[in-house]
């Protein structure tokens, strides 16, 4: 994948507006661009491309395209609560975009539409030269295509994911496994009622169940076997009944930031690490579910007094910085 840092900067009109005129998907490092509709940046637009008639020399047209991140507005860095109008002064914005990462499969080469906001997605979607887009998911040492029914279902804010009566059958509740398992997505609730899915797909959803975050999984009118049931039913169960909360410190010590926790409940915690600052809290709580002292318990990040909150899953590493700070021995 091609991990394309070129930014522009693009200044719009709203003067008459209260959007930029394109649909987007909002995550909390900008936003993608997903459609170009009638308003600001179609008039931006249009007048890169004549200048670039006008003066051949110019290599390339700064427009804004499909795949697009816009980062920031008038310096204030755009997330998935923002509105646009909201940054304008005087009705003028000064947008600050990032080109679209590309994507080159068998020889096939296409612009990513969505990812999982992480530095190297594992779950994508893409638009294809030919205009058809697809989804991808990393696994096996190769991308793997997955069906559009199932793909949008994630995109987004995939919290909560509904996929009811999709007749995904066995083939696509395996599909969701993999996704569950291997996207990187933290997903907190999952229907899948009636979806004809028999004793192999519920075999391998129920693999997977144990090993990802999701504390709800609604089966409803399928009938596999009263034992896969009731291990998907107690992997749930204890994954919502027992919370291990632990509040986290760190310190920056070079490019790493070196964590450490502690139990709320007076168990042990676990041991301190050093990690990536860009590292998400979702990934950190799959990194810590795997010691031993988790127990296959849920894992709530807080941190430490006075500012005593909840960290979320897209919160990254290094807020837990901004906030704390680890007295070295």
């Amino acid at each position: 994948m091609s991990q394309q840092q070129n930014t522009m900067e693009v200044t719009v009109d709203l003067s008459s507006t209260k959007g930029l005129g394109v649909s987007v998907i909002k995550q909390d490092n900008g936003w993608l661009v997903q459609k170009i509709n009638e308003g600001p940046i179609d008039t931006w637009n249009r007048s890169q491309r004549r200048e670039k008639k006008r003066n051949r020399s110019q290599r390339c047209c700064k427009a804004v395209c499909i795949g697009d991140r816009i980062i920031s507005a008038n310096e204030l860095l755009l997330t998935s609560g923002m509105e646009a109008i909201d940054c304008s002064s005087d009705g003028r914005l000064s947008l600050q975009v990032a080109k679209a990462k590309t994507i080159c499969v068998s020889g096939c080469e296409g612009v990513i539409l969505w990812d999982a906001a992480r530095r190297d997605p594992t779950f994508v979607k893409v638009r294809w030269e030919d205009g058809t887009a697809t989804g991808l998911l990393w696994h096996g040492e190769e991308w793997q295509p997955v069906p559009k029914k199932i793909f949008d279902a994630f995109i987004g804010e995939p919290a909560h994911v509904d996929l009811s009566c999709r007749n995904l059958g066995d083939e696509g509740s395996k599909q969701v496994a993999l996704i569950l398992e291997y996207s990187g997505l933290s997903i907190v609730s999952l229907c899948l009622n009636y979806n004809h899915i028999q004793d192999s797909g519920a075999q391998t959803l129920a693999d997977a169940i144990e090993k990802c975050d999701v504390k709800t999984v609604d089966l409803f009118g399928m009938y596999f076997s009263t034992e896969l049931r009731d291990r998907i039913e107690e992997t749930l169960w204890c994954r919502r009944a027992r919370v291990w909360v632990l509040t986290v410190h760190g310190v920056q010590e070079g490019p790493t930031v070196t964590l450490s926790f502690s139990c709320m409940s007076g168990d042990e915690g676990p041991a301190s690490m050093a990690v990536d600052p860009s590292m998400t809290i979702a990934q950190l709580r799959r990194v810590l579910v795997q010691q031993p002292e988790a127990r296959k318990r849920h894992i709530e990040l807080v941190l430490p007094e006075p500012h005593s909150r909840c960290l979320a899953d897209s919160d990254h590493v290094c807020q837990v910085i901004l906030h704390t700070s680890t007295p070295k021995n």
